[in-house]
């Protein structure tokens, strides 16, 4: 019985350790970047994340503050600045080092999702070291800023999946997993505003996994906001509290700063080819 249940236990870690360990090998290079760009003035420069006594000033400042006010509100990602700080103060390995540690720890919800929506090991396995893999997470990984991606995914992930157990604990619903994936959804925003769109998410879930009888889109889509629309609720509840306490501490209710064309070049085209 002992050497089945270690079998059990070994196939159920292999694959997330290997994940680990190939998603941080691909970036473990960056270990040796110093501060860039943007992570001067928000990390090496920036004042506020010298002592824990500031954290709350974090909760009550812009992302850019005290440089500039940008309209960003991401004080999660800035406390995790101020424990690394505290860790290692300048020294940027620690800052990414957290930063790889993210990026493998994503990798692994990618793998936990996949292996929820298949069924399939083997999908899984190759949906997420392929997750991994991608040259287009370079950015987010090896810039210390990039840690708002990282963490943003991984709350938005965390929040999905806490969900997802929630709709089949017993075969009702599990009241601790939706308040769990809630919270984490807060966390999400208060990390990077992209969060929201979780609630869309939520939404597609149920209209492409659901069982309702409706064959064409549009009562379909009627149909399926009819069956979810309190389970949405609370998403909804959270985003307008998360908008209460951004417009509190920034004293504004202007939601977002214009994009710019280093951003988003797509903003600089016209609407088709957009």
């Amino acid at each position: 019985m002992r050497s089945r249940w270690l079998r059990v236990a070994n196939a159920r870690y292999t694959v997330p350790l290997c994940l680990f360990l190939f998603a941080a090998l691909l970036y473990a290079n960056t270990l040796d970047n110093g501060f860039v760009l943007d992570d001067r003035p928000l990390v090496e420069r920036n004042p506020l994340i010298r002592r824990v006594s500031r954290i709350p000033t974090l909760f009550t400042s812009d992302y850019w503050a005290p440089q500039q006010t940008s309209g960003l509100y991401r004080p999660v990602v800035m406390t995790t600045y101020t424990l690394n700080f505290l860790a290692g103060k300048r020294d940027p390995r620690g800052y990414h080092g957290v930063n790889i540690a993210l990026h493998a720890g994503v990798s692994i919800l990618v793998w936990v999702l996949y292996r929820r929506l298949t069924g399939d090991p083997l999908t899984a396995g190759a949906a997420a070291f392929l997750f991994a893999a991608l040259a287009v997470h370079t950015e987010a990984v090896a810039n210390v800023v990039g840690r708002a991606e990282l963490l943003s995914a991984f709350f938005f992930l965390l929040s999905f999946l806490a969900y997802l157990g929630s709709r089949s604990v017993g075969g009702t619903r599990s009241a601790g997993l939706y308040a769990a994936s809630l919270g984490a959804f807060l966390l999400g925003l208060l990390t990077k505003e992209g969060v929201v769109t979780l609630v869309g998410v939520i939404f597609l879930h149920h209209l492409v996994y659901g069982d309702g009888g409706a064959r064409s889109l549009v009562p379909r889509l009627w149909e399926t906001l009819r069956r979810c629309w309190r389970i949405l609720g609370g998403y909804v509840l959270v985003t307008l509290l998360y908008l209460g306490i951004r417009t509190l501490a920034l004293g504004t209710t202007k939601t977002l700063p214009p994009l710019i064309m280093m951003d988003n070049p797509l903003v600089m085209l016209d609407l088709p080819p957009r």
